[in-house]
């Protein structure tokens, strides 16, 4: 699995160490160190990108049911806690928000 990662996140161009960890609901991947946000991409696409080629990859092999999550830098965490909290949100909800309130045409 590990080799796996590490040949994808060469390909990227992305320098980082991959460690791999068993868990409960699955195998979790993480890459650490490097260019992080080239590894996630705009709004996390390349990353999902990623971990469905290995989850796609893992798939085929046949044998028990994997489930592998890829995760860089901590993103999948700060996702999950954005997702339940009611002041994360887009940047984009931020800016007519604020031009709302100076209203300045």
């Amino acid at each position: 699995m590990r080799g796996l990662v590490e040949r994808i996140v060469e390909e990227l161009g992305v320098r980082g160490r991959v460690v791999v960890r068993e868990e409960a609901d699955g195998l979790h991947v993480d890459c650490v160190g490097g260019d992080a946000g080239v590894l996630i991409g705009r709004f996390g696409q390349t990353i999902d990108a990623v971990q469905y080629i290995v989850n796609a990859i893992v798939a085929r092999r046949g044998g028990e049911r994997i489930e592998v999550t890829v995760d860089a830098a901590g993103y999948r965490e700060r996702r999950r806690r954005c997702s339940s909290e009611s002041r994360c949100e887009p940047p984009s909800a931020r800016g007519t928000r604020r031009a709302r309130r100076s209203s300045r045409p």
